[in-house]
């Protein structure tokens, strides 16, 4: 049975791009950056590029200390878009993260010591001191990065 002219029309128009909010910056250095959950603009990528688009948001990396760090080969520079999933509360060893620690957005490796404390790292071209997290401070995990879409370099 032939589709109607409507259905044809209303599934040519469906866009394959999806919008992504933007809600800030994270630090890829010392948590400096206040975490705030306000929408500053949305990155339209194509769905394609994301393997589910629902708990999805972004932030944009600010600093150098994740520029060895690579999600799906793609390291983390200053000014980078980094797509994260929200739903990802409960990170694995080595994960690169989201956290809020005393209010401040960063993007660091995860790793949980033996002992169960929790140490954020850096994956950098420069030497930056680990974030030791106690279990009474105020931390929590806002989403693992799952890609990393690069800053345009203009020539």
């Amino acid at each position: 049975m032939p589709l109607s002219k409507k259905k044809e029309r209303k599934s040519s128009l469906a866009s394959p791009f999806v919008s992504i909010p933007i809600v800030g910056m994270a630090n890829c250095g010392p948590a400096t950056i206040f975490a705030e959950q306000n929408i500053e603009n949305h990155l339209k990528v194509s769905s394609r590029m994301l393997p589910k688009t629902e708990g999805i948001f972004a932030v944009r990396a600010d600093g150098i200390s994740m520029n060895r760090a690579k999600i799906n080969d793609k390291t983390i520079d200053d000014g980078d878009y980094l797509i994260i999933d929200s739903t990802y509360l409960a990170p694995k060893n080595k994960d690169i993260v989201l956290s809020i620690i005393d209010e401040q957005a960063n993007i660091k490796r995860f790793i949980r010591n033996e002992d169960g404390s929790i140490v954020l790292m850096s994956d950098s071209t420069r030497d930056f001191p680990p974030i030791y997290i106690h279990e009474d401070d105020e931390f929590f995990i806002n989403g693992k990065v799952i890609d990393v879409i690069k800053k345009p370099k203009l020539s």
